[in-house]
């Protein structure tokens, strides 16, 4: 009889250890996804607004740039390390249409939990008349970003972010291109 008693004893220990080894298991998962970095754009303020654009001044006989300078920053629980970036701006009435993933810089750094940064995107040179058509249409320039970056633990993420200007000179997310991705439950480009 209390080799019976015994053996029920052990496999209920046993059981046991294995539904809070599962327990255990969920729990730092959950942990990990509430620590991780989330770099976003940054919300500014009526002073300080999260996009800021301007045209070079012209020279004569020269062609002018449009510039953008997009604050972001990282909302997460945990710093970005070996952070990795990319960013283009598209000019021009298909300007959406062009949007592609473009190849990650080489430069790392680290995005610490609330520290403001920014990018600052220049268009190829443009003629007046190009410049006026991006102005005045919807679209007309789009701004993408993507990060690529670790959590402490070393998991690899991605957050890809794309702006587009409207014509009432208010700035808008692109229809596409605005996630957040686990690199190791999707595919990242490089």
């Amino acid at each position: 009889m209390n080799i019976v008693i015994n053996g029920i004893l052990a496999l209920f220990a046993m059981l046991s250890f294995i539904v809070l080894w599962s327990q255990l298991r969920d729990a730092r998962e959950s942990f990990t996804k509430d620590q991780r970095p989330y770099p976003w754009l940054w919300s500014g303020s009526k002073s300080d607004p999260p996009i800021l654009m301007g045209i070079n001044s012209a020279t004569p006989n020269t062609a002018r740039q449009i510039w953008v300078n997009m604050y972001y920053t990282n909302y997460g629980k945990s710093p970005a390390i070996e952070l990795q970036q990319s960013f283009d701006i598209y000019v021009g009435a298909n300007a959406y249409q062009r949007v592609k993933a473009r190849p990650l810089l080489p430069a790392k750094t680290i995005l610490p939990t609330g520290k403001v940064d920014l990018i600052t995107p220049v268009s190829p040179k443009l003629s007046e008349e190009e410049i006026s058509e991006a102005m005045s249409t919807d679209r007309g320039i789009i701004i993408d970003a993507r990060w690529q970056y670790l959590d402490l633990t070393g998991h690899r993420y991605e957050t890809e972010i794309c702006m587009a200007r409207l014509r009432t000179n208010v700035w808008a997310y692109c229809p596409e291109h605005n996630q957040f991705r686990d690199c190791e439950e999707e595919a990242c480009e490089k």
